[in-house]
């Protein structure tokens, strides 16, 4: 039985999968399965997967979405430890080995991610961090990237499948309900590489701003739910719904970046105002179970054979 089980949704990915299970097969850690489900592709996306025999443990299913293959994916994997990964994104050589052995090293972990490399379409290649701020953060925004993200299996057993029905956002979910009942590390260093290009889901998507501003309300109005709808987030759920509201005004949440950009920090001010409010310090409010972030360093700079190792850093 292998340790790790590399999980790959796919959707008419016969332009990318084979550079992208080429950087999975040339980790430097070898104890590991892959698994892809294809959602109902319309290329030769499962020729492909045929072609490469038992090396990759495939399903074919009707087309539902992302997370609907992420779940059957789940079901077929048998490691002990799950690692996700997109049909068009490159893993960097020692990312299975890092966090393989980091979960190995501290029993106490339950899920470990970190940092990616963002590539555009012209080559230009950028590290996005995801270090963590504070055990709130996760409410604010996905700081999470699902290509960088390592957990035991055992913590589907606390948080459930993911949610199909939150088109999109359905990976930031999974994180807030693991955020309340697992130990999370951060990894400060490059793991994967996101790729840019116009195939790429949030491209394909229309009104991507308000899929967005609606998403982060669905994501707070379930955590509501789960945690009996406390006052302090409440507010923050409504201040969403709002921002939401506001968005779907016509002509006019595509336009005045700069308007949108300064509502969004005076909301995100209001929001750790308010919880720094109820909870009196960097502490969360009582009854609320957050990240346990454990910042490690790894060595895990090194670039695929598909991008230039020169990058910038910028903030997720």
């Amino acid at each position: 039985m292998p340790k790790v089980s590399v999980i790959i949704p796919a959707y008419n990915a016969s332009k990318t999968i084979r550079h992208t299970l080429k950087s999975v097969f040339d980790q430097t850690y070898r104890d590991f399965e892959v698994v892809v489900v294809d959602d109902g592709s319309t290329d030769d996306t499962v020729e492909i997967l045929k072609s490469y025999g038992d090396r990759v443990r495939w399903a074919i299913q009707k087309h539902q979405g992302q997370a609907f293959a992420i779940n059957t994916a789940i079901g077929l994997a048998t490691g002990e430890y799950l690692a996700y990964f997109d049909s068009d994104d490159l893993m960097l050589p020692t990312k299975l080995e890092v966090q393989a052995g980091y979960l190995d090293a501290h029993p106490d972990v339950d899920v470990v991610y970190g940092d990616m490399y963002v590539t555009s379409p012209q080559g230009e290649r950028t590290l996005l961090k995801y270090s963590p701020l504070d055990p709130f953060y996760l409410l604010q925004s996905c700081c999470v990237s699902r290509i960088t993200i390592m957990h035991r299996r055992g913590c589907l057993d606390k948080t459930g499948l993911f949610d199909g029905t939150i088109t999109g956002s359905d990976d930031w979910d999974m994180w807030v309900r693991m955020s309340e009942c697992c130990n999370m590390a951060y990894i400060d260093g490059g793991l994967s590489e996101y790729v840019l290009h116009g195939g790429n889901i949030s491209f394909r998507r229309t009104n991507q701003l308000s899929h967005c501003r609606r998403m982060r309300w669905q994501v707070l109005l379930r955590t509501c739910r789960r945690r009996g709808y406390p006052l302090w987030l409440r507010a923050m759920m409504f201040s969403a719904w709002a921002y939401w509201m506001v968005g779907r005004v016509p002509y006019f949440g595509k336009r005045f970046p700069y308007f949108w950009a300064g509502l969004t920090r005076i909301q995100r001010l209001g929001e750790r105002l308010l919880l720094r409010g109820v909870s009196g310090s960097r502490k969360p409010p009582e009854g609320w179970h957050p990240h346990t972030y454990i910042k490690c360093s790894c060595d895990s700079s090194t670039t695929s054979d598909y991008s230039e190792p020169n990058a910038t850093a910028t903030h997720g």
